[in-house]
């Protein structure tokens, strides 16, 4: 039974070294950024964006994730999202010092325009992105 085995182990080392690789991945539309590499890419990229930090295991960022969905949908060409897990990516968190999640930053070329804590409504969230743009 050495033959399958062998090639089992470094076989599934080689996937997840792939998935977790520091490399923006499309996440149901949104991009999944994880090192300042991916960030600047997308920032360059795109003039008006929505930075979602957020958790897995958050409750309050479960709820936000329809509302930013949905703004992801309705602003499709306008504005790009980008989110953010802080636990997969500490050091961008840092950066833009966030210290509670739900956060969302809203960025116009490279700029911070507003910054979201906090459980917040659509409205609150639209309201931001069309002072942006």
């Amino acid at each position: 039974m050495k033959g399958p085995n062998v090639l089992r182990v470094p076989l599934i080392a080689l996937c997840l070294a792939v998935f977790f690789a520091g490399c923006a991945r499309e996440r149901g539309g949104s991009t999944r950024l994880v090192t300042q590499e991916d960030l600047d890419r997308f920032l360059d990229k795109h003039d008006v964006v929505l930075l979602d930090f957020y958790a897995d295991w958050c409750g309050p960022c479960k709820a936000m994730k329809p509302t930013i969905r949905k703004i992801e949908q309705d602003y499709a060409g306008k504005v790009a999202v980008g989110v953010i897990d802080v636990d997969d990516a500490p050091e961008l968190a840092r950066k833009y010092g966030v210290a509670s999640i739900p956060a969302c930053f809203i960025l116009q070329k490279g700029k911070v325009k507003s910054v979201l804590r906090g459980l917040r409504s659509r409205s609150e969230v639209e309201d931001a992105i069309k002072q942006a743009l």
